[in-house]
């Protein structure tokens, strides 16, 4: 089994220096997503903004590894379904300045990625309807409990944009490999209903201003939370209503 996360945490650790990271690409070929996940100025900007934890599966894609100098790594098995055994990779990421660093694993697949999507502060995806359905639920049922946090808290109603940092977040990146890539249009018109990010682009993840821009977006909840009622969002964006 993979080493325990809460065996690399120093006591320091704040729960805002505690978040977590889930990267998915289902079942695709995305290879520039993992890529760039295991780019130094992605991981750094990660570390900055107190994330600690990086989770990620990437599917039929190649095996991405950091450098030797600046991550520990180890490999084992990935046991607990026997159709879908792989290898799982597991690290710690040390950021330059030795301040703080993230513990990372990586592996192709799982029977369901449910606990891992619940577990992150942060879901980093592609632009399936699948992945994107359950990362909106997600979203909705953490910010909601969230923001019921911080009204027993502080006894008032607080606005979102007040806490918007903590507020858990799906962010959607545009696989521009796949051709007549529907999945673009429908992540865009959720983009514009307020409820996920989208990123054109993987290398976008490396610059400090989209890492800003994404600590500020204020997620709208998805209404829409069963499979019936996205499918007919779909079928709406697709031109079929």
């Amino acid at each position: 089994m993979a080493t325990p996360y809460s065996s690399y945490l120093s006591c320091s650790d704040t729960m805002e220096q505690n978040k977590s990271i889930f990267v998915t690409v289902g079942t695709t070929l995305f290879d520039p997503l993992i890529h760039t996940i295991f780019d130094r100025r992605f991981l750094n900007l990660a570390c900055k903004l107190g994330y600690r934890h990086l989770n990620i599966q990437f599917g039929k894609g190649s095996v991405a590894v950091f450098d030797a100098d600046s991550s520990t790594s180890q490999k084992e098995k990935y046991e607990s379904d026997d159709a879908l055994k792989s290898e799982t990779l597991n690290g710690v990421y040390h950021h330059p300045s030795k301040t703080s660093s993230i513990l990372w694993q990586a592996y192709r697949f799982k029977p369901s990625l449910l606990e891992d999507m619940k577990e992150a502060d942060l879901i980093i995806s592609h632009a399936g309807a699948g992945s994107i359905m359950e990362g909106l639920n997600l979203c909705r049922e953490a910010n909601n409990a969230t923001e019921m946090k911080k009204v027993d808290r502080l006894g008032t109603q607080s606005k979102r944009q007040d806490f918007s940092s903590a507020m858990k977040k799906l962010v959607v990146i545009i696989n521009d490999k796949l051709m007549h890539n529907h999945q673009t249009e429908l992540a865009e018109a959720l983009e514009k209903r307020g409820h996920l990010y989208v990123l054109s682009r993987p290398d976008e993840l490396c610059e400090k201003e989209v890492w800003s821009a994404i600590e500020k977006f204020v997620p709208e909840d998805f209404q829409d939370g069963d499979h019936f009622l996205f499918g007919k969002l779909i079928d709406k964006e697709m031109g079929f209503l």
